[in-house]
Parts: structure tokens; C-alpha cells; sequence
């Protein structure tokens, strides 16, 4: 089974098993996630890749993390705690993230790969991370240290 088609049914696998138990907020967050892949294979008319799949699901994560804000903002904790717990349901399917000393060295690796120093190679730097290490790594986070070690 390839990874595709593992994150898929991963997914299936634990709408089926929410369905049983009877959470229903992981029902509904499985399912319209499922269903927007759906939706996007047809309309690419192929499988999504695991890259693909993840993008969806981090989308996902950014529309409801804006969502939670604006309830926040309009005094609508009710909704904004149910679209927090959907993120808590949607992280489970991306991969670790990178952080702290992981995510530096790893910014340093590419930096010292690339043979950069000045700031105006920063565009390079990030575009060479984010595609390294994208699925584990918060852009802002990488932009923040290609500043500070190119800075330096």
C-alpha cells in the first residue's frame, strides 16, 4: 500500500471507528475532509499525492484557526471551542513538526549547503527549506531564523 493510499485509508479507518464509538465531532471533521480530497481528485481527475493530502489538511487547520478568531472576536466561544477541537482532530494527520534547535540546525544545514550569507538570498534559503522540510516546519518559524542566521 503506498503512502497515499495509507493516509487515505488512515483517514477512513478512523471515520469508521469514530462512527462506532459515536464522536460525532470527529465524524463531521473526518467527512468534510474526505470529502474535500474527493472533491479535488476529481476535479485534478488522478489521486492526490501524501503532499497533496496534507495540504488539504492544513488548509483545513488555517480556515478554522481564522474561524476561531473571528468567533473569539465576536464573543462566540460556543463555536469558536468547536473549531478548536477540530484542529486537535485534524493535527493527528500531519507529520511532527520541527521546532526549536531541530528546526534551526536544519535551517543552517541548507544555509551552509547553499553557501549563502547575505539577506538578499533569503527567497532562496526559504524556498529550499519549505521544500525540504514544509510538511514539519511553520513558514513564519523558518523566516524568522533564515533572518536571524543570514543577519549574522
Amino acid at each position: 500500500m503506498s503512502e497515499v493510499q495509507g493516509l487515505s485509508e488512515k483517514l477512513r479507518q478512523d471515520l469508521y471507528a469514530a462512527m462506532k464509538v459515536g464522536d460525532k465531532r470527529k465524524v463531521e471533521t473526518l467527512r468534510m475532509v474526505i470529502s474535500d480530497i474527493k472533491k479535488e481528485e476529481i476535479d485534478r481527475k488522478r489521486p492526490l499525492k501524501e503532499d497533496e493530502i496534507l495540504a488539504w489538511v492544513r488548509r483545513g487547520m488555517k480556515t478554522r484557526s481564522e474561524s476561531v478568531s473571528q468567533f473569539e472576536k465576536g464573543g462566540r466561544t460556543d463555536l469558536a471551542d468547536k473549531e478548536k477541537l477540530e484542529i486537535e482532530i485534524l493535527k493527528i494527520y500531519l507529520p511532527q513538526p520541527l521546532t526549536g534547535e531541530a528546526l534551526k540546525k536544519a535551517v543552517e544545514a541548507v544555509v551552509l549547503n547553499l553557501k549563502v550569507t547575505s539577506k538578499k538570498d533569503m527567497g532562496l534559503v526559504m524556498k529550499t527549506v519549505m521544500a525540504q522540510y514544509g510538511s514539519q516546519a511553520d513558514g513564519n518559524e523558518v523566516k524568522t531564523l533564515v533572518g536571524q542566521i543570514l543577519v549574522e
